[in-house]
């Protein structure tokens, strides 16, 4: 019985068995179609975060797309928790991308590689990132193509060099861009030795730097969560690397006409809701400042930016008579101390300017001090400051409105489109602090305005005064400050917009014998702009927790209309002896009239008489 037990249980492992090698000898033959997959993987990115933070993978592929504008679109695959794949449907698109590289999403740098035909997304490494590098103190007669691509494969993979490189007499640095890896320390400079013996350092300046270690040099960590903290004494933390490591911003001196000369064969792209052309789809990298982080979004303007403070307001489409006195306050030099509540509604096209390093007066200052509770932003861009080092925001209300067009720590420009209204160009900026780089911002504006001939409007705080008149108590301002400011102004055709309300738009030392105000903030604009906008007016509204007003640039101002002041019997009428006899004439005149109509009558002879005896009564 045992024996027959044994033999039966023999057989059923045989049997298990041959059913697994059966398994394993059965095979299908598929033919390879990626196609039918919906993935065309010609034109493929596959990218990951450098950064332990979870991804919102909605806000990130808006932001990205909002970016990068490819001209027929994009589609956004999460591959695994930190891999995205990025598909694009043309080589221009992909190659646009990748030629702007390095990027930057929430603080977070983005590191891409383009998916081999037929490759798997999952198994890239992803730890390359292409970047252009200035080349330092090159001596002469080592100033060559082959210099640079030795240098180039030294350091990573040599991509291409700058064709400007060898434009001119002489050059300040050369330029090329290269392949680094990532897991590796950066490189500050490498040693070269000439055909005779002598050497000479080349040193590295990188141009838009990510985040990167000032102790071991390892992009994507700050000094602060570098691992050899762990290893040594704070003491003997040396830190060689550092700031001097960043490429400072190119001067960019396009021809003005650039934007409209096209080549052989080019055809008008068509834009989404039957709109002809845009004024810039792409921002360009050589507008943005040192290691500045540009984003987009479609968060609510309240909750975008808490901490920072309005610098000011551009406000379309109101309706007549919308706001009247209440909000822009009487005609006269009061004219435009509002209530922040009254600045902004929902049925108005609005783009806002914040400073994030404007210093606050009060604990409770907040975004929405001037913005109406409950209002909604579709679109925003933000540019952190650096340290305590620039800092600037714009958020609008409709997202198709604005096309972001360059950025640095110290600017916005970009493309404006009110519905209704002729498109033009605006630039919000913070200008230089620092007395002595003051320059720095002028060279910016000459910059920006070379960029474009369109109607154009820049305003902002630019620490700077016009004239003496516009700065009260303290020292005298700056002869060569003001000279220069004035020089920038003319040699752009600026108009300097008229300024309702207080004429100082800062304030130091309030009520106390150092108290000084001045017109640090203003708008400008180009004549053509004017002749669009010839209705526009500014305003300082005086509701800000800042040391600086908040402006409003009403763009389409309609005055109120005059409204016939209803009668209002004033007690003091009483006291006079002929106000009786003025009743009596009035209402015994007209015997014949209905009740209402020898009320009108009777009123209107009072007003006339009052007005002569005891003046014009204004509202209280």
């Amino acid at each position: 019985m045992e024996a027959g037990s044994g033999s039966m249980s023999g057989s059923g492992e045989d049997i298990f068995n041959f059913q697994i090698e059966e398994e394993e000898l059965e095979e299908m033959a598929v033919s390879v179609d990626s196609g039918n997959e919906g993935i065309d993987d010609r034109w493929c990115l596959v990218g990951r975060f450098l950064s332990n933070r979870i991804v919102d993978f909605e806000k990130m592929q808006n932001i990205l797309a909002s970016l990068w504008q490819p001209g027929i679109g994009m589609f956004v695959k999460q591959v695994d928790n930190n891999r995205f794949l990025f598909q694009f449907y043309h080589e221009v698109d992909i190659k646009r991308v990748i030629d702007g590289s390095p990027w930057t999403y929430d603080r977070m740098q983005l590191i891409i590689e383009r998916l081999p035909v037929g490759g798997d997304p999952k198994t890239l490494t992803l730890n390359t990132l292409d970047i252009w590098i200035q080349m330092h103190d090159v001596q002469p007669g080592c100033m060559t193509e082959a210099t640079i691509k030795g240098l180039g494969n030294a350091i990573g993979k040599f991509l291409e060099s700058d064709p400007k490189n060898f434009i001119g007499v002489w050059r300040e640095y050369l330029r090329m861009r290269i392949t680094i890896d990532i897991t590796k320390p950066l490189r500050r400079r490498l040693k070269l030795t000439k055909d005779d013996g002598t050497w000479f350092w080349v040193n590295f300046k990188y141009e838009r730097a990510p985040t990167f270690c000032f102790i071991c040099g390892i992009i994507g960590h700050t000094e602060r969560f570098c691992s050899k903290l762990f290893h040594q004494s704070v003491d003997t933390v040396v830190k060689p690397y550092g700031e001097f490591m960043r490429a400072q911003p190119q001067r960019n001196h396009k021809n003005i006409g650039a934007r409209w000369l096209r080549t052989r064969g080019w055809t008008p792209p068509v834009a989404a809701g039957g709109s002809s052309g845009s004024m810039a789809g792409q921002r360009n990298p050589n507008m943005e400042g040192s290691g500045g982080v540009g984003s987009a979004s479609n968060q609510e303007g309240s909750d975008l930016l808490n901490g920072a403070t309005v610098s000011g307001v551009i406000r379309a489409n109101q309706g007549a008579g919308k706001y009247g006195n209440n909000a822009m306050g009487n005609q006269g030099e009061n004219q435009g101390m509002n209530r922040g509540k009254d600045i902004m509604s929902d049925q108005e096209d609005i783009l806002v300017i914040y400073d994030s390093k404007k210093r606050k007066v009060g604990e409770d200052a907040n975004v929405g001090h001037v913005g109406g509770d409950g209002l909604k932003f579709e679109g925003s861009f933000t540019v952190e400051a650096q340290g305590h080092s620039g800092g600037v925001a714009l958020i609008w209300k409709n997202n198709e409105e604005v096309v972001i067009d360059s950025f640095s720590k110290n600017h916005i420009d970009c493309l404006v489109t009110f519905e209704g209204h002729q498109p033009f160009r605006f630039t919000g900026i913070y200008s230089e602090p620092n007395r002595s780089l003051r320059q720095q911002t002028w060279t910016l504006i000459r910059t920006l305005h070379a960029r474009s001939m369109a109607p154009w409007c820049i305003m902002g705080d630019f620490n700077n005064v016009l004239h003496q008149s516009e700065k009260l108590g303290g020292n005298p301002y700056p002869t060569w400050l003001i000279d220069g400011f004035q020089e920038v102004v003319q040699r752009c055709g600026l108009c300097d917009l008229d300024m309702l309300g207080h004429p100082f738009t800062w304030e130091k030392s309030r009520d106390t014998p150092n108290w000084i105000e001045a017109k640090l903030d203003r708008a400008m604009c180009s004549q053509s702009w004017l002749n669009v906008f010839s209705t526009a007016r500014l305003f300082n509204l005086e509701v800000s927790p800042s040391d600086h007003c908040p402006l409003l640039l009403d763009v389409q101002h309609c005055e109120p209309r005059d409204q016939p002041r209803p009668f209002k019997f004033e007690n003091c009428w009483c006291s006079h002896q002929d106000c009786e006899t003025i009743i009596r004439d009035s209402w015994g005149t007209n015997g014949g009239t209905r009740l209402d109509q020898k009320i009108q009558q009777c009123g209107q002879a009072l007003q006339a008489w009052g007005k002569g005896v005891t003046g014009i009564f204004l509202p209280r």
